[in-house]
């Protein structure tokens, strides 16, 4: 049967497109129905459409995760800009078969990308579903696999506060009361701590750990207070999070607030992201806003189609090899971090210990972070000679691994590496991280 089932899945159009629906409706827990009437105006609907279109081109974009979901969007976005306007192009969601087991991420994605993009929605599935049914031959599957991957060529020009994609105007109204409800006035940053409880409750059990990439929302506190100081609110960003946030006057929009279009509101006007290894770090600079990333362990690939603005910073764990019975250089990180990725049990096979970052680290860098928004932060030779150091340490190392390429084997577009400069205050009292051999060979 599976044998059966695989051949028209590659062989017939209406059964190929059929089984996304069904899979769709699954997630959606969505029931079609049918009356005389219905399929009556699907038709007139139908003929209207192919009136005006020459063809119909119908894409698959997983909706799996927030940083997956947008960037594979923005994609289409920027490609859609080079078509025909004689075809009609659509976005089905769709999902990992095996182990993914969550429904659509954030149903309010349709709302923020829907005068952009066509999607199939809850709102006329059963329309999708009788157009394919009956009129499959009319529809094109030619380039549906054509955002299964992330394609590291992309590249977004993106400013601060110059979103890629501005809100309609009801969002705004919707937005701003939502705010007042908050008691948010005026400038204001979010943070976010990633919690691996995102992953467990939308993957089946068997998914590896990746709790590696977790971090404390709490460790943040001197960082608030600073931004406090300065007449800045912190709006704790999240959904449900386990982890009490014990920081003095922090919004905590992830358990009382939440509201799925809030996401991308809130990100899109704050004045930047203290965050660490999850989805809402990817999405932040498509709207134009700054991201102090922290506890950083994945720098190999995964940035794929993702921007960044001039003003992004990111501060690393510490990784301690108790073989070596020492803290590893930057170079020496990346290898771990090229053969680990974000599973917790290859660190531990490879006997490193990673170290979360602490509160004054992340303060500091919020302080460089902040100071270099607002103009006043001054470079000094130091570190410039510092981060020319970095630098020749990331290309040296891309230089010898190649990792933009390896994906190509298996039909992806390429891997790109994490390209955003580290903070200078974390190297300033970390030298050891550009203690590397390699820089000494090359010069």
């Amino acid at each position: 049967m599976n044998k059966i089932h695989d051949y028209f899945m590659q062989n017939s159009k209406t059964f190929f497109l059929h089984n996304k629906i069904k899979e769709y409706e699954h997630k959606l827990n969505y029931q079609s129905n049918w009356t005389y009437h219905k399929i009556k105006r699907y038709e007139k609907r139908w003929k209207r459409l192919v009136q005006k279109y020459d063809c119909i081109y119908v894409y698959g974009i997983e909706f799996v995760s927030i940083g997956e979901t947008v960037a594979r969007l923005f994609m289409f976005l920027e490609d859609r800009l080079k078509r025909s306007k004689n075809a009609f192009h659509v976005v089905l969601p769709t999902f990992y078969k095996d182990y993914y087991i969550g429904g659509v991420v954030n149903k309010k994605i349709f709302d923020v990308f829907g005068r952009r993009i066509h999607f199939i929605s809850e709102g006329n599935l059963e329309f999708w579903k009788y157009c394919i049914f009956f009129h499959s031959d009319k529809i094109s599957t030619e380039y549906f696999d054509k955002y299964r991957y992330r394609d590291s060529s992309v590249v977004f020009n993106i400013k601060i506060g110059k979103p890629l994609l501005p809100f309609t105007k009801e969002i705004e109204e919707y937005a701003n009361k939502k705010m007042q409800k908050m008691g948010v006035v005026g400038e204001y940053i979010c943070i976010h701590a990633r919690e691996v409880a995102t992953k467990t409750n939308n993957f089946i059990s068997e998914y590896d750990d990746t709790s590696v990439l977790d971090a404390d929302i709490n460790s943040y506190r001197q960082a608030c207070s600073y931004m406090k100081k300065l007449g800045c609110q912190a709006i704790r960003m999240g959904k449900d999070e386990s982890k009490k946030c014990e920081i003095e006057d922090v919004v905590d929009y992830a358990n009382y607030f939440y509201d799925e279009l809030m996401d991308f509101y809130l990100i899109a006007n704050c004045k930047f992201l203290i965050g660490c290894s999850s989805g809402i770090t990817a999405i932040s600079t498509f709207w134009g806003r700054p991201v102090l990333q922290t506890n950083l362990i994945v720098w190999c690939y995964g940035q794929e189609a993702l921007p960044w603005t001039d003003y992004d910073l990111y501060i690393p764990k510490k990784f301690y090899s108790r073989r070596k019975e020492r803290l590893l250089n930057l170079y020496e990180m990346w290898e771990v971090s090229l053969k680990c990725d974000r599973h917790s049990e290859r660190f531990k096979k490879e006997k490193i210990e990673l170290i979360d970052n602490t509160e004054e680290e992340i303060l500091k860098a919020t302080i460089e972070m902040n100071e270099k928004l607002d103009h006043t932060w001054k470079i000094t030779e130091e570190e410039t000679k510092c981060m020319e150091k970095y630098w020749q340490v990331l290309n040296i190392w891309k230089n010898n691994h190649r990792v933009a390429y390896s994906s190509k084997d298996n039909g992806g577009l390429g891997l790109a590496m994490y390209n955003r400069p580290i903070s200078y205050s974390y190297l300033r009292e970390n030298m050891y991280l550009l203690d590397v051999k390699e820089l000494y060979e090359e010069s």
